[in-house]
């Protein structure tokens, strides 16, 4: 096999070298580099898939014994590499009955495997308090919250392994959340209002 020797490398019509090979390895391409395939060995920290859901619907569900219920945003990510992390940001619109406390919290499925409450985004323990992601201020039934979270999550997996990302909401005894619509809502008026809500899952390379 022939090794072609040199240390820079130029177009005909650039003024200046356009690639620059140095003795260590290393190589400095002066403009932008594309790449067609697909680059591997560049180290960490690319952005290898991304996943996005919107809800648009509207749903609501009542809280019996302090009960955690589901919502319908759930958005999933099968990663193409092994060791990846999972870069996990969520906007849920949230409507509740007055005074009612209540917030919300993250779940997480890996290979079908079931839903658990996710640890990484999981409150410690203070006495008898529910774990929550997040805490909303028990507004009332006029007013909406919405509440939101960004982090980075280490999962297990095999490669082709699918994981989901659910959120559930949980209200004291008897407390109804409304997800995209306040909890006095009234469906006839075009003085009111609904919105959307959003997961996006980014998986980065280790």
């Amino acid at each position: 096999m022939a090794t072609l020797n040199t240390t820079n490398i130029k177009h005909a019509s650039s003024s200046s070298n356009n690639i620059v090979l140095a003795a260590d390895g290393s190589t400095t391409i002066s403009g932008n580099a594309t790449c067609s395939g697909t680059a591997t060995g560049f180290g960490g920290g690319k952005l290898l898939k991304v996943e996005s859901f919107v809800y648009k619907g509207l749903s609501s569900a009542q809280s019996n014994s302090n009960a955690y219920m589901a919502t319908p945003l759930v958005c999933s990510i099968t990663p193409s590499a092994a060791n990846s992390k999972i870069y996990v940001t969520y906007s849920l619109l949230l409507g509740m009955g007055n005074g009612f406390r209540s917030g919300a919290a993250v779940y997480r499925d890996i290979n079908s495997g079931g839903f658990s409450q996710l640890d990484t985004v999981k409150a410690d323990a203070s006495g008898s308090n529910q774990r929550l992601t997040n805490v909303t201020n028990g507004a009332n039934q006029w007013t909406p919250e919405t509440v939101s979270q960004t982090f980075l999550d280490s999962p297990s997996y095999s490669v082709g392994n699918a994981i989901s990302y659910k959120l559930y909401t949980w209200a004291e005894s008897n407390g109804t959340m409304y997800v995209n619509r306040i909890a006095g809502h009234d469906a006839n008026s075009a003085t009111y209002a609904v919105g959307v809500s959003t997961m996006t899952l980014m998986e980065i390379s280790a």
